[in-house]
């Protein structure tokens, strides 16, 4: 859970990489963990996939073992306009514009 003060830096921080902070609360799509961008990214692919109901993981097998998960986060961040900011050096904020 993020303090007042922590919370004031991340928003400026947010603020600082274009993200309005007026829009703060309907950019907000989640959080993800991941020991780089690139791993928080990809978990977070993986996951909406699931939540959507897209694909079944109750059994990772192929051809689920065999998707390119940051390549998804890659074209979710370039089609989609969703962005990771670090909060934690493990824990990341997902954003959508």
């Amino acid at each position: 859970m993020l303090f007042r003060s922590e919370c004031a830096n991340t928003i400026s921080t947010l603020n600082a990489d274009g993200l309005d902070p007026c829009n703060i609360e309907d950019a907000y799509q989640g959080r993800a963990e991941g020991y780089s961008e690139e791993r928080a990214g990809a978990n977070f692919a993986q996951q909406l996939a699931e939540d959507a109901g897209s694909l079944d993981f109750s059994n990772l097998v192929w051809p689920l073992t065999c998707i390119d998960w940051a390549a998804a986060w890659r074209e979710l961040e370039m089609g989609d306009g969703f962005r990771l900011h670090d909060i934690d050096g493990g824990e990341w904020l997902v954003f959508r514009d």
